[in-house]
């Protein structure tokens, strides 16, 4: 039942599109992204992970499987580059 009204919530909401344009610098990357995140998905990861930074890993994780083609997840981009740096590809 909630996870019904998170995915319908998920695609109905309007995504920034700013960061389809161009690709996010690092500090907007590291900046805090919850913006990303519809305001129930929030409120339960805040009372499931005490964490803020994998509260918004994990919720955008879960924006970006729902709706794969509308936003680049600031989180995701910048773990995926910090990979191909660290690993090489």
């Amino acid at each position: 039942m909630v996870s019904t009204l998170i995915a319908a919530m998920i695609r109905v909401m309007q995504h920034n599109t700013v960061y389809t344009d161009h690709y996010s610098t690092t500090t907007e990357m590291a900046s805090d992204n919850s913006v990303v995140i519809p305001p129930l998905l929030h409120q339960l990861f805040s009372c499931l992970i005490m964490c803020k930074t994998k509260q918004n890993s994990i919720g955008q994780s879960i924006v970006k499987a729902t709706c794969p083609r509308s936003l680049v997840a600031p989180l995701l981009l910048g773990l995926g580059l910090d990979l191909d740096l660290q690993r090489g590809s």
